[in-house]
């Protein structure tokens, strides 16, 4: 942890829609939108391990697609 930062991810989401599909897959398996608390959300939530962790494996998943 302490890689994750508010906005993080957010420019792949809008350029990339297979990093889109990991996003929305990520809000659909968590329950809650995590997109939400990622891009708009407070810095002290997302530090929070039981967001940052779903937080930072989903910016690397959405990576991985667009670099695949």
């Amino acid at each position: 942890q302490g890689a994750q930062y508010v906005g993080m991810g957010k420019d792949l989401y809008s350029d990339y829609p297979s990093a889109r599909q990991v996003f929305e897959e990520a809000d659909d398996a968590l329950g809650f939108k995590l997109t939400k608390l990622m891009f708009e959300g407070h810095q002290k939530d997302l530090n929070q391990t039981q967001n940052a962790q779903p937080a930072i494996l989903t910016t690397s998943i959405a990576t991985l697609r667009v670099l695949e």
